[in-house]
């Protein structure tokens, strides 16, 4: 097998985080269907925070699905040389565009500091004393610092290659 042809190894990855994807958009729909009459049965404070807290981890896992299905339209994008494209062979959503894989590391970066917010959120409102709030904020807040640090480097050798690039384009040619 050629270098070429291995990259349809990568279709394996494709289909199987649209599946997860899919997944996840079942999963999140069953469990509103099924949890929310419950929450709706009372109107105290702390159902109000239970229906809060619901609210944002189902948000989340949706977020977590299109994150998923993004990713997988890039990874098909980058391997496969060819943008997803509408029925009628159009070019779809700006946003589905990927360079390359630092795009789709970038996307998931954004979601696991998400996650991270809303698990801390989690914790914050159930008011569980057995965690240490401080020890969990300050560890979530320590790999958001790391995260956010690597993705403005990644920004800052980006836009340095671009400077240079330019820079490159605008000298005139030698002879």
């Amino acid at each position: 097998m050629t270098i070429f042809k291995s990259r349809y190894m990568v279709m394996l990855a494709v289909v199987t985080l649209y599946v997860v994807a899919a997944a996840l958009f079942v999963y999140a729909t069953i469990k509103t269907v099924l949890t929310l009459p419950t929450l709706l049965t009372s109107f105290s404070t702390e159902a109000e925070k239970a229906l809060m807290l619901f609210a944002v981890e189902t948000a989340d896992l949706f977020l977590v699905a299109v994150v998923l299905f993004v990713t997988a339209a890039g990874l098909y994008a980058l391997f496969m040389g060819r943008p997803p494209t509408s029925k009628d062979g159009k070019e779809v959503a700006k946003w589905l565009e990927v360079e390359n894989l630092d795009d789709l590391k970038q996307n998931l970066i954004g979601v696991v500091v998400v996650a991270m917010a809303v698990y801390f959120l989690g914790v914050l409102v159930k008011d569980d004393s057995s965690l240490n709030l401080l020890e969990t904020g300050g560890g979530i807040a320590a790999v958001v610092a790391a995260l956010g640090w690597y993705v403005s480097q990644k920004s800052k050798a980006k836009e340095t290659d671009a400077k240079t690039s330019e820079a490159k384009a605008a000298l005139p040619d030698k002879p």
